[in-house]
């Protein structure tokens, strides 16, 4: 093997190797979202608003379980204890969408949609 390749393989494993123990640091945290908002929520998204463009991670609903007017849900939220403050998005059925920016996801036991 030339020695490029090998070096290249090594980089290659070691950006792997990285990215795994990254995800097995993240843990999974309950939140109750309550939808004080006159329609329902259809999707629930953690990212960063401030990026340009902002950044969303996959919705955090299951596809059949939405958030009525005046109800709260639990949702199962994956949080990285190194960096535990983020944005959460709430679709509404309309397609508009709401931000509740600087959750810390550590400590937050609920979060509050209103519109």
């Amino acid at each position: 093997m030339p020695r490029s390749l090998s070096i290249c393989a090594v980089l290659a494993a070691l950006a792997l190797a990285s990215a795994g123990s990254r995800a097995a640091d993240l843990q999974t945290r309950t939140i109750l979202v309550v939808n004080g908002g006159n329609e329902a929520i259809f999707a629930l998204r953690l990212g960063h608003a401030s990026t340009d463009p902002p950044v969303w991670g996959n919705d955090l609903l299951p596809f059949d379980r939405v958030i009525d007017v005046s109800e709260g849900r639990d949702v199962a939220v994956p949080v990285d204890p190194a960096a535990c403050t983020a944005d959460l998005q709430a679709t509404y059925k309309d397609g508009h969408a709401i931000v509740v920016q600087s959750v810390d996801l550590c400590t937050a036991d609920r979060v509050d949609f209103t519109h």
